[in-house]
């Protein structure tokens, strides 16, 4: 019987993965159009069956766990469902036997081990294809690098526990386990997403015994239990979402934002239950004349990050150079870090950052306050985002 903790450890981690496929989904739609034809073109389906991909893809490596030992378990099917509610063949044992015989007419396997290998190779020829695609798109392949390890961890969560379904692991659930995790490390190294190819070697229940559990504690319970307060803050987020999407024009800047808004929700979500996050910076330049709408997005994305919970107040600070240095030695890196504090909880916006910096003259503060800047960033970095803004040629 699964008890109270796993039941939500099993909420939240659905609402993971639904974030994940949401994240992936506005990856997608920050690619060009004639980068979306090639992707059709060359995968030989329809844009939204790319989209759903990595969706059906974790639900299939469910299927064929829950399938390896040949003895279909009600306890498998009861974790698989709470995970994928939406799946009709989980209901119970007949239905999902009745799946099976299906997908093994369909995909043409002879077993268990020939399904996991034609598996682990679709897998990485669909997100190797990716990668061939939008690895000259820099916002794009950012994204997915963080999409792909987070996507990681989902599969390992799901088949980690309904191996465990078992007092002991089937050399069929080794096998399929194996293969799928090794095809897709190996993906991994060789595009360059990880830097060191994890220890194949290791034993799977040394591996299965070394994913985290998702909750830990009473106060990851009261977290989640805070329906309310997330209800709130989820009705404020669409406010502040439609509002972006009134502004004229900005396409690119409101697909970027959503892929941002995507991604901070997943790393949300782990941290709250324990789980590691990719490391990165949040930090941005915004690139443009006066007048295209730069503060906007600006004040707008500060109570958009806000409602997500990355930052605490969700205030803007405005600033350019003049709010930053000073005319005597020693005052400079004082005045930026008083606007530093003024800005903690929220968005510090300097206008014409480029100005910071002149090499023409010699005896300027403007790197001293970079220099204070850079250390504010770092030390604040969990409640505090910068944006420097200007115009794009003096920017780069």
């Amino acid at each position: 019987m699964i008890d109270i903790v796993t039941n939500q450890a099993l909420l939240s981690r659905r609402k993971s993965i639904k974030c994940n496929l949401e994240y992936f989904e506005s990856i997608i739609n920050l690619l060009s159009q004639s980068q979306k034809n090639i992707l059709t073109t060359t995968l030989e389906i329809s844009l939204e069956k790319i989209q759903q991909y990595p969706y059906n893809h974790v639900c299939e490596i469910a299927s064929l766990l829950i399938s390896a030992d040949e003895n279909v378990k009600k306890k498998e099917l009861e974790f698989a469902k709470r995970i994928f509610p939406d799946l009709s063949y989980l209901n119970n044992v007949d239905d999902f036997v009745h799946y099976y015989k299906i997908m093994k007419r369909n995909l043409e396997f002879t077993d268990i081990r020939d399904w996991a290998i034609k598996l682990s190779v679709r897998q990485s020829y669909f997100f190797e294809t990716l990668i061939d695609c939008i690895s000259d798109n820099e916002e794009a392949y950012h994204h997915f690098k963080h999409f792909l390890l987070y996507y990681r961890d989902d599969i390992f969560y799901v088949a980690k526990n309904i191996i465990e379904c078992d007092e002991d692991i089937d050399d069929d659930e080794l096998y399929g386990f194996t293969a799928l995790v090794m095809e897709f490390d190996t993906m991994l190294f060789k595009n360059n997403i990880v830097d060191v190819m994890p220890n194949q070697t290791e034993s799977l229940r040394d591996q299965i015994d070394n994913i985290d559990d998702t909750i830990q504690n009473e106060d990851d319970l009261h977290e989640l239990n805070s329906e309310s307060v997330i209800s709130n803050k989820n009705e404020n987020l669409e406010i502040y979402l439609s509002e972006l999407n009134k502004l004229i024009g900005l396409n690119k800047v409101k697909q970027e934002v959503m892929s941002l808004v995507n991604l901070i929700k997943i790393r949300n979500m782990r941290q709250q239950n324990g789980l590691s996050n990719v490391p990165m910076s949040l930090h941005l330049v915004f690139l443009g004349n006066p007048g295209t709408g730069k503060t906007t997005v600006a004040c707008l994305l500060a109570n958009i990050y806000n409602s997500i919970g990355l930052l605490s107040s969700g205030h803007l600070v405005e600033t350019d150079r003049s709010g930053l240095v000073a005319g005597y030695v020693g005052q400079t890196a004082i005045k930026t870090q008083e606007i530093i504090q003024q800005a903690k909880g929220g968005i510090l916006f300097i206008d014409e950052a480029y100005s910071l910096f002149n090499s023409e003259r010699g005896n300027d503060f403007g790197d001293e306050a970079i220099s204070t800047l850079i250390k504010g960033m770092e030390d604040n970095r969990d409640d505090l985002i910068v944006i420097m803004a200007g115009y794009p040629e003096l920017m780069e």
